[in-house]
């Protein structure tokens, strides 16, 4: 007589339980990782972008700093638009304000609303554009030593979080990054952080300078 081996119905049910079980607690964690990833790629490349427009822009017009063109006291909107246009792939310049490219607020990783869209640009000078590849950007013009920009990765999309999708970065007049002070890169990862205490601008450097501490981790926003 030939006898068969094999799982019961009741057996395979209980397989297919924990393995659905274990499918629920991992798959968020894999999927958080995954969008990460993708957030951190996109944050690198848009960083190189602004390096090599910046590098590109002073071998263009044979000028050592961009104080000469884009500074606080003689930069219009105009100015920093047509930098914008020149050097990146625009697919659409937006509204001074960043209507059009920036969301309306964004939160910091405790889920607070932090940063409102006028305070994520925090400057009277700038100009903000949306590249064809989905990322926006923002240049704050050059003021006290320091050129600023503001750039969400995936633009109106969410998760708009600062220190996931948005992030700011200072340059100094040549083109090289500014690394920020210890209270900045606190603020980015302080769940209490709110506007009333720092410039939202700068907690967003700080964030910035935390990714680069972290050798362009996001580990660092599980603290």
């Amino acid at each position: 007589m030939i006898k068969f081996n094999g799982f019961t119905l009741a057996e395979a049910l209980m397989a297919l339980g924990i393995i659905g079980l274990i499918s629920a607690l991992t798959l968020p964690t894999l999927i958080s990782n995954y969008k990460n990833r993708v957030f951190l790629s996109q944050t690198q490349k848009i960083y190189n972008e602004i390096s090599n427009a910046v590098v590109q822009y002073r071998a263009n017009n044979r000028v050592d700093s961009l104080d000469y063109a884009f500074g606080a006291a003689s930069a219009s909107n105009d100015d920093l638009k047509n930098f914008l246009n020149q050097y990146f792939n625009v697919a659409k310049i937006c509204e001074d304000s960043g209507e059009g490219c920036l969301a309306d607020s964004y939160k910091n990783r405790a889920g607070n609303i932090t940063f409102s869209k006028s305070l994520a640009l925090s400057s009277n000078v700038r100009a903000c554009a949306r590249l064809k590849s989905g990322t926006s950007i923002c240049f704050l013009g050059c003021y006290m030593g320091a050129c600023t920009f503001s750039f969400d990765v995936n633009g109106l999309s969410g998760p708009n979080i600062g220190g996931i999708d948005l992030f700011g970065l200072r340059l100094d007049y040549y083109g090289e990054y500014i690394e920020e002070p210890a209270t900045s890169v606190n603020n980015c990862n302080d769940p209490s952080v709110s506007t009333g205490a720092y410039y939202s601008t700068r907690v967003l450097e700080g964030c910035f300078n935390r990714l680069i501490a972290s050798g362009w981790s996001m580990d660092y926003y599980n603290e």
